[in-house]
């Protein structure tokens, strides 16, 4: 809320709309003469499709806190985490100590998930009514509005990859799914920790093992 009533600050302040005073969060006003003047309201597919595509941080903690606040009446990080695992231990299956969640963004090196806890979640996806929603939010080979999009960028493998990179110094992951020559579609989750080489040098092993995936798979 403190980012919002900034942002919206600042927006005044640049149409030269002056306010006086500082920023201060106040519980909820019960007065009954307040009324509603507009709402606005994003459809999570394009919030979704904002994380995954533009890796934007700040959306992915928000979309977070909001699970936490719908489903927990607590707009938190730890309502919010509470209630994603929750789901994928019970929903979709993910054994509980193959996934530790703390914040929405992925920052946090007190985050832990194993490549069977993306797989069991990509699977589930796939076969769910939102898979259309889902994939195409994810950044692909040749994409021009992803810096995924530079790699595997021409035939045979432009376009038959979408997947979602993450990376903290000592950590790069990459998942989601491969579409092989023969029709085939699998999917996927590079996970490397503690490499000794640059990061370069990791992204060209994971292509390499995409390549031989869409070529042989």
């Amino acid at each position: 809320m403190h980012y919002f009533a900034q942002v919206t600050n600042e927006t005044f302040q640049r149409a030269g709309i002056a306010i006086q005073g500082k920023i201060s969060l106040v519980p909820k006003d019960a007065r009954p003469d307040w009324r509603l003047v507009t709402k606005h309201s994003t459809p999570l597919n394009i919030l979704v499709y904002v994380v995954n595509k533009k890796s934007q941080n700040h959306y992915a903690e928000q979309v977070l806190k909001m699970i936490g606040a719908e489903k927990r009446n607590e707009g938190s990080w730890a309502a919010g985490s509470g209630e994603v695992t929750e789901w994928l231990t019970t929903k979709i299956g993910v054994p509980a100590n193959e996934y530790h969640q703390v914040d929405g963004s992925g920052m946090s090196r007190d985050n832990r998930a194993s490549a069977n806890a993306f797989i069991s979640l990509l699977t589930y996806m796939w076969k769910s009514p939102w898979r259309e929603e889902f994939v195409s939010s994810l950044p692909y080979t040749g994409d021009p509005d992803s810096k995924f999009g530079h790699r595997l960028r021409r035939p045979p493998y432009a376009r038959q990859v979408y997947a979602k990179t993450g990376y903290i110094s000592g950590v790069i992951g990459l998942s989601g799914y491969v579409h092989a020559q023969s029709g085939k579609v699998y999917a996927f989750s590079f996970l490397f920790n503690r490499y000794r080489v640059g990061v370069f040098a990791v992204y060209n092993l994971q292509d390499s093992m995409l390549k031989e995936i869409i070529t042989s798979g």
